[in-house]
């Protein structure tokens, strides 16, 4: 495995502007500690699925084309659950839980393809 810069460059970019998205489009009450802590959380969801799909070459095209299914299934159900739990709740713990879940079955997902050396 090895970095790609440019597609990193790319990825980061990307995220910096899902999290501004999530920034101006939010829905509750501005400028509070849940209002940017969502931006934060999308930004921080977005990369680490973007970077390790398309940031990180991986040994065999086989990897990197289950890799990138995966991280972009994850990135869009991860988008689309934010986007629901910004509009209907104010509430840290059902921000935290389900995309610290999504992230943590993602990153076991990659590691274990990544290993399995296919």
């Amino acid at each position: 495995m090895s970095n790609k810069f440019i597609p990193n460059v790319i990825s980061i970019t990307t995220s910096l502007l899902i999290g501004y998205g999530f920034y101006s489009f939010y829905h509750g009450e501005k400028e509070t500690f849940v209002h940017l802590f969502t931006s934060i959380t999308a930004f921080i969801f977005s990369t680490i699925m973007l970077v390790t799909s398309f940031g990180i070459n991986y040994e065999t095209d086989r990897i990197k084309t289950v890799i990138n299914f995966v991280g972009t299934t994850f990135l869009v159900l991860g988008i689309v659950l934010l986007g629901f739990i910004m509009f209907f709740s104010e509430s840290l713990p059902w921000l935290i839980l389900p995309m610290g879940l999504l992230i943590m079955i993602y990153l076991s997902i990659v590691y274990f393809v990544a290993k399995s050396g296919q």
